[in-house]
C-alpha cells in the first residue's frame, strides 16, 4: 500500500514522508515547500505547490505593519495550496506494472 501526505510546511509530515520512502511505502509527498528547500533524496515522489507559500514567508520578513494580518495570511496561503494540489490521487512510476 502507498500512502500520500499534502502539507503546506514540512512539520513532522516530512519526517513521516522519508521513513515511508525508505519502506517504499509512499505515495507522493504533495509540498508546500520548493523542492530545493526541501532537498529530498534522489526519486522521492515530490510535487511542490510552493507560489502561495513563498509569498507567505516573504510577507513574513516584512515589518507587521505592512503586511497583511497572519490569519489572513495564511488562509490565503492554504486556500491556494488546497486548490493547486492535484485533487486526485497519482500513481507513481513504481506503481504502474510492467508491460
Amino acid at each position: 500500500m502507498k500512502i500520500s501526505f499534502s502539507a503546506t510546511n514540512p512539520c513532522h509530515i516530512y519526517d513521516q514522508a522519508l521513513s515511508l520512502f525508505e519502506l517504499g511505502h509512499l505515495g507522493t509527498f504533495f509540498s508546500g515547500y520548493p523542492r530545493w528547500r526541501l532537498k529530498p533524496p534522489a526519486g522521492m515522489p515530490v510535487i511542490p505547490v510552493s507560489s502561495r507559500t513563498l509569498v507567505t514567508y516573504g510577507f513574513q520578513r516584512m515589518p507587521e505593519w505592512l503586511r497583511p494580518r497572519d490569519d489572513k495570511l495564511f488562509r490565503w496561503q492554504d486556500r491556494g495550496f488546497d486548490h493547486l494540489r492535484p485533487r486526485r490521487p497519482t500513481r507513481a512510476a513504481s506503481d504502474t506494472p510492467p508491460a
